[in-house]
């Protein structure tokens, strides 16, 4: 009886096929039908190269740049119609040129203990709007503050664009900035640009003379706003902190409001948005405008993917603690060891299956050898995992990161409240919300909230929903292995649920548009190579099934560089490349000693070096 076979090997930018038709009764009638190949331009740009970019990126970048222009015009627009209804600045266009031919560092420096007028202060409050400085999340701050005490006797490079530096380099350049304005005694930014300013020699210039292009902390021009308004209200009583902060008061994030609508708010949105329809200029003031924050967007839910066994649910972010109980459940109830005076293979019993989870929930990693010692087995005793070179089983991370800096005391806290703590943590925007959330609900100081923000949790998400996560949990700390063959031993299908190949699923006719059924979810597959061939592998069977029929069988082959991110092709490439330069290197040793460098005496010659690096091999055993 023939057998109709098709057959696909899957590329990052082809996919070859062969029809074959297969009669394991008659081999002599067995035959190739049809086979060809289709090319097709992969999903991103400069594939498996360094310089591999999204195809969406270069319109991305441009798009951004609109939008940061229109912003910032939308900025300096608002503040200016802000200080003409303050008489800060003119409205006549010949006036406000004869203004903006004024130095405004000079302005800014003698504004701190001088009185300006009221058109001259309009100019340093635009001169700040225009470069108000660069504001970091708390994390990058954080590394910046530890790297520029680490290195805070070196020195600093050359300014170099935005684009060409890394964020980290451009805080250790704000912080090294601060630093010398200190050593220089000047009370401001403005003051400290001034000074270097008035003393620039354009015939003998030295490092570090610039003043523009540098990359300045928002902190610092906030600072200097406050310094100039305090000395300037003192001359101008009508500018009151009304004018300065708005009827809302000074605020540490300034955001747009939420909802756009101003003309209707109701009850529930008036307690949520306590400025109940006020302007942005009534509401935060001039130090609102100028130093207006855009509150973060949360990650769009389209980039994670559907889980596993809740297909409507989306999958749980790495970092959250009943994702990492559940693996380490996952791992320990799976753990085998072979004892060799039963010479059998045993798995562990409750009270250690317990034992060894509270071990691990309090460390970021246990080696196997101090498993041993933990359970009291012998040092004979071998567990399965350290066949595959395991050397540790992975802890609870979160806990253990966040009990590192906010101390042990995070170990005592009920399970439920640091669960929320967590949650919280992960779908943090907004950092002072996140802070006052976490001191009003769970009487957290200042320093043990900032503290658990300052943790740099875990990324990524896992196979699973925290629905299904949910109810397996239950099942696995009663020691139920996730999947097995056995039902009775089974979490999964103590749960409800059903193994990939005991799903009865829907059979389609030919493979349907991912577009437009819920039953093939293309559109959550992140990486854009794997996409581009799944797209493609649809056009090319379907043409096949209209030209063959069906196949009685599929058979696929991938490659391996398909399937993985720019970070582990870039990683993969670099080992080959790295591989490759040992061979060659090891080549050259052989020619120079007359042996020809043939591909098995390659191989001889590393596998005895490498003896000898480990065991101290004497080298006269290659003759």
């Amino acid at each position: 009886m023939s057998h109709l076979v098709l057959g696909l090997d899957l590329g990052p930018n082809s996919i070859g096929w062969a029809l074959v038709n297969d009669d394991p009764e008659n081999p002599a009638e067995s035959k190739l039908i049809d086979l060809g190949v289709r090319v097709f331009p992969e999903g991103v740009d400069a594939f498996d190269t360094s310089k591999e970019v999204s195809r969406s990126e270069q319109r991305r970048i441009a798009r951004g740049m609109r939008r940061q222009q229109r912003r910032r015009a939308f900025r300096r627009r608002h503040l200016k119609e802000a200080l003409i209804q303050l008489d800060l600045w003119p409205a006549e266009q010949a006036v406000q040129e004869e203004l903006y031919g004024l130095d405004p560092y000079e302005l800014r420096a003698r504004g701190l203990d001088q009185q300006l007028s009221l058109h001259e202060l309009g100019r340093v409050l635009l001169h700040l709007n225009q470069r108000r400085g660069f504001r970091s999340n708390k994390k990058e701050q954080a590394k910046a503050d530890a790297k520029a005490k680490k290195k805070s006797t070196e020195k600093v490079e050359k300014a170099k664009p935005a684009a060409e530096k890394k964020t980290e380099d451009m805080l250790l350049e704000m912080a090294e900035l601060e630093r010398a304005i200190r050593k220089s005694g000047a009370r401001t930014l403005g003051e400290y640009l001034y000074r270097k300013n008035a003393a620039l020699d354009h015939k003998a210039r030295v490092d570090d003379d610039i003043v523009r292009g540098r990359h300045t902390q928002r902190k610092m021009l906030m600072e200097e706003f406050d310094q100039i308004w305090n000395t300037q209200a003192g001359f101008y009583p009508q500018l009151n902190d009304e004018h300065r902060y708005g009827k809302l008061g000074r605020q540490k994030d300034i955001h747009r409001p939420i909802p756009k609508n101003r003309e209707f708010l109701d009850h529930e949105q008036t307690v949520r948005n306590p400025r109940c329809g006020m302007s942005d200029q009534d509401a935060f003031g001039l130090f609102g405008l100028i130093f207006f924050h855009r509150a973060l967007k949360p990650v769009p839910k389209e980039i994670v993917g559907l889980c596993e066994l809740e297909p409507k649910a989306r999958r749980c972010a790495r970092a959250d603690r009943r994702a990492q109980k559940f693996r380490l459940l996952q791992e320990i109830n799976n753990l085998r060891y072979i004892d060799p005076d039963a010479k059998e293979e045993c798995s562990l019993s409750d009270g250690q299956r317990k034992m060894l989870l509270d071990h691990l929930a309090t460390r970021e990693k246990v080696t196997f050898d101090d498993i041993r010692k933990k359970l009291g087995f012998l040092e004979t005793v071998k567990f399965k995992m350290e066949k595959g070179n395991r050397s540790s089983l992975q802890g609870a991370v979160t806990d253990w990161l966040i009990a590192k800096s906010f101390g042990k005391e995070w170990h005592e806290i009920a399970e439920e409240t640091k669960d929320e703590i967590v949650s919280i943590l992960i779908a943090s925007l907004d950092e002072e919300e996140t802070r006052q959330r976490l001191i009003t609900s769970f009487d957290f100081s200042e320093a043990n909230a900032d503290a658990v923000m300052g943790v740099e949790l875990p990324e990524s998400y896992v196979k699973l929903s925290l629905l299904a996560i949910q109810k397996l949990l239950p099942h696995m700390e009663r020691g139920m292995v996730y999947m097995a063959e056995s039902a009775e031993n089974s979490a999964l299908h103590a749960a409800g649920y059903f193994r990939r190949d005991q799903l009865q699923r829907r059979l389609f006719d030919k493979l349907p548009d991912p577009r437009r059924s819920a039953n093939s979810p293309i559109g959550d597959i992140p990486n854009p190579v794997v996409k581009r061939t799944l797209t493609e592998i649809r056009k090319l069977v379907n043409a096949i099934l209209r030209e063959h029929g069906k196949p009685d069988a599929v058979h696929l082959e991938m490659a391996s560089s398909l399937q993985m991110s720019a970070e582990k092709r870039k990683d993969y490439n670099k080992q080959i490349r790295d591989r490759e330069a040992e061979r060659t290197k090891i080549a050259d040793e052989l020619r120079a000693n007359n042996v020809r460098p043939t591909r098995e005496n390659i191989l001889r010659y590393d596998l005895l070096s490498c003896l000898r690096r480990n065991w101290n091999f004497p080298l006269w055993l290659l003759a």
